[in-house]
């Protein structure tokens, strides 16, 4: 009878181990993906609000490409507009411990009065959204939301 005991008591607490390894393991890739998205929205955030050496338009300009996956020649915040691929520096440098994941960044025209409460109204051309987001498959892992203003 107490070898039956011992025995449940064991197999209870190697389940209890198990799900405390689970829950590690997805608050790591919550908090890696919250690192990832961070790090990106920051590097957006930095550039200019349009174009500083163009006539401006909507995403990319002339001479500015995401090939071969890279964003070093992206110098204003809407170049980034549509852009995602795994997690990767500047430079195109792919960031350890990140597979499976991907990242994604949306840029927008939005309305300053709508801002809070998410609806949508008259774009501004002074205001942009930018919405970057942290994937592991395809589960949101992180979204981050920035607003920059002209």
């Amino acid at each position: 009878m107490s070898a039956l005991i011992a025995g449940l008591l064991l197999v209870g607490s190697l389940n209890l181990a198990g799900s405390a390894t689970r829950g590690q393991i997805q608050n790591n890739d919550l908090l890696r993906a919250r690192l990832i998205g961070s790090g990106l929205m920051a590097e957006i955030l930095e550039l200019p609000f349009e174009d500083p050496n163009q006539t401006p338009v909507f995403g990319t300009e002339s001479g500015e490409t995401t090939s071969p996956a890279r964003r070093t020649s992206f110098d204003d915040v809407d170049d980034y507009h549509n852009w995602s691929s795994a997690p990767q520096s500047k430079t195109g440098t792919l960031l350890s411990d990140t597979t499976g994941m991907t990242t994604t960044v949306q840029v927008t025209l939005a309305d300053p009065s709508q801002l809070a409460t998410g609806a949508s109204g008259s774009p501004s051309a002074e205001v942009k959204q930018i919405i970057v987001r942290v994937l592991r498959g395809s589960t949101t892992a992180a979204s981050l939301i920035g607003v920059v203003t002209k």
